[in-house]
């Protein structure tokens, strides 16, 4: 079935509509690849040269995203979308406009021809002569090939601008490799902290990662590299102070009394090396103790209260009453003598009566084997010694029925003594 000329001439401006589209693509991919080759160039040499903090850095990373995505949506989606017909697009006579700027010759006939079609329907008159002037105007304006307008190679001349800045790229990533790499790493975790590289390497021996609360901790370090500095300052919670020699290459210092968890680092030559996070681990130990000592009745003596840990010297038969609070504990075992108790809550009691004297043991487990703790001490016993007697009889030398008694009567807590004399003549 053949078309009309008019119909022609309508499908030649289709054709123009979506070579004015792919063209614009095109430029807009070329538009996307020089953009974001300039500005990854400029923000990984900034960085790297810069060393910014994290809020630059940050800065940075997200205008290079914002500036790449909107060259993208704007020059590459955007088009790509109205090629397919999705989104407003220029319309048959926006597109004679710029037609008739490449073709001045058909400009105004081919708008006029397009408003005397889109008139057929108003028109009352003889519109089958109106009709027949637009297919007429339309059979001499298809001869030209509207596509033509358009010049995709023209293209190329944005090309000449991107070719330096693809080359530059290419020779930084042969001379300098690292300046991409270590730029880039930089720019994308801009919220990690990065250590200028020292020419030297901090090596730390044997650090434990967890500290028994209110130690000491013993920090031991050694250099390797070419360049090596004379002195090394390490900076920890408590300030920064200079490490000892101890030998070639290696240093040591102490952070006494530690309580909680922190960190340290090294500085030397200007060079600062890694953060050392440690952690505190909560020793098992014994927080609130009494002791309440309940003596025999018979010596008369008041009971007492009294806060210790540690040898005691308790007259026989004293009852000795523990209790107390334990920290960081997960269990608490009390060796007395042979007798043992074992408490997994942090309070606990015990009691015990001594009559010899009987070793004491503690032991304090927690969740770390290596931090539990012993403690050790004595009840040492006074025996209830017997009552002694010594009694001397003597002789009156003048009166010989007369006789003399004395004696010496002893004992460790005294004694009550009641004494019956019979006299017989």
């Amino acid at each position: 079935m053949s078309i009309s000329s008019f119909d022609r001439l309508l499908l030649q401006i289709d054709l123009f509509i979506r070579k004015f589209y792919r063209n614009q693509l095109i430029k807009g991919v070329i538009w996307f690849i020089g953009i974001f080759l300039f500005t990854f160039i400029l923000i990984t040499t900034l960085e790297y040269f810069g060393r910014f903090n994290t809020p630059v850095r940050a800065f940075l990373f997200f205008s290079f995203i914002g500036v790449n995505v909107f060259i993208l949506l704007k020059y590459i989606v955007h088009p790509l979308l109205q090629l397919f017909s999705f989104g407003k697009r220029i319309n048959r006579f926006q597109a004679s406009e710029i037609i008739g700027k490449f073709f001045p010759t058909i400009s105004d006939r081919l708008v006029n021809t397009l408003q005397l079609n889109a008139d057929l329907s108003n028109q009352t008159g003889n519109i089958e002569l109106l009709r027949a002037s637009v297919q007429q105007r339309s059979e001499n304006l298809s001869i030209f090939h509207f596509s033509d307008a358009i010049d995709v190679k023209e293209n190329l001349k944005y090309v000449k601008w991107i070719a330096p800045i693809f080359l530059l790229l290419l020779f930084i990533a042969i001379v300098s490799p690292k300046l991409f790499t270590d730029g880039t790493k930089r720019v994308v975790q801009y919220n990690k902290e990065f250590i200028p590289e020292a020419p030297f390497d901090f090596i730390v021996s044997n650090f434990p990662s967890e500290i028994a609360e209110g130690s000491d901790l013993t920090i031991q370090l050694k250099l390797k590299g070419n360049e090596l500095p004379s002195s090394v300052y390490i900076v920890t919670p408590q300030g920064k102070q200079l490490m000892s020699v101890t030998g070639r290459n290696s240093f040591s210092a102490v952070i006494p009394k530690i309580h909680e968890a922190g960190s340290f680092y090294f500085v030397a030559n200007d060079f600062s090396s890694k953060e050392y996070h440690f952690s505190i681990i909560g020793t098992p130990s014994l927080g609130k103790f009494s002791i309440k000592l309940v003596f025999p009745k018979y010596l008369g003596k008041q009971n007492q209260t009294i806060d210790n840990v540690g040898d005691m010297l308790l007259p026989e038969g004293t009852i000795v009453k523990w209790s107390g609070v334990s920290k960081n504990t997960d269990q608490l075992q009390i060796n007395i003598g042979n007798k043992q108790s074992t408490f997994i809550s942090t309070g606990f009691k015990v009691s015990h009566q001594f009559f010899t004297t009987t070793p004491v043991q503690l032991f304090l487990q927690g969740n770390k084997p290596q931090f539990n703790d012993t403690i050790a001490f004595n009840v040492n016993v006074i025996k209830d010694e017997f009552p002694s007697i010594h009694v001397e009889e003597l002789q009156d030398s003048i009166a010989t029925s007369v006789r003399y008694f004395s004696g010496k009567i002893t004992d460790d807590y005294g004694l009550t003594l009641k004494i019956y004399l019979q006299h017989h003549y």
